[in-house]
């Protein structure tokens, strides 16, 4: 990434109450979050967005900086899917743990 590039920022200020169709949620609408924003300017650690307003360190990306439109997209399907991901992950190591006490 470089100055001039526009990526997604994760932004947790933003309430939004309703989704992209015009229908109310019932909480926040969490896909509203990601802001597309420029990168204006560049340090050794960090991108500074808003000509100064707003830095974030560049290890955040993937956690608060996201590429592209694809990378917001996988990171909400994670967020929709996380109770099922960990349900699945306990059946696993409940069935790992089962076949180490048959043994």
């Amino acid at each position: 990434m470089k100055i001039g590039d526009k990526v997604f920022i994760f932004d947790d200020t933003i309430r939004q109450y309703h989704d992209d169709e015009g229908n109310e949620t019932i909480g926040c609408y969490y896909k509203a979050k990601f802001v597309l924003k420029e990168i204006t300017g560049e340090t050794k650690q960090s991108y500074i967005f808003d000509n100064g307003y707003t830095k974030i360190k560049k290890k955040e990306i993937g956690k608060l900086i996201f590429p592209t439109q694809e990378d917001v997209n996988r990171h909400l399907w994670i967020y929709s899917n996380f109770y099922k991901i960990g349900e699945r992950y306990k059946r696993l190591w409940q069935i790992k743990t089962d076949w180490g006490n048959i043994k």
